[in-house]
């Protein structure tokens, strides 16, 4: 549930920011924070996924991370 709700705030934020162009660093900033800090924020995040699968979602977000709109990053962010 503390997922879903970062995840929304997060998809929110992106979307009230309308035309700003966030910088890849900060975009990393946010990919590192949900990345490694929510897992771990969560009594049992890893209940019903795989840990391996998680990393391979982070890895594939983080190889496409300076390629894709903000709108785009973000979505896929939360999703």
């Amino acid at each position: 549930m503390l997922f879903r709700r970062l995840c929304f705030i997060t998809a929110w934020f992106a979307v009230s920011l309308g035309a700003q162009r966030f910088s890849t660093a900060a975009r990393q900033q946010d990919l590192n924070y949900v990345a490694n800090q929510v897992p771990a924020l969560h009594a049992n995040f890893f209940f019903q996924l795989d840990p391996a699968v998680y990393q391979q979602a982070v890895a594939a977000l983080q190889a496409q991370i300076s390629t894709l709109t903000d709108a785009e990053f973000y979505v896929r962010l939360t999703g």
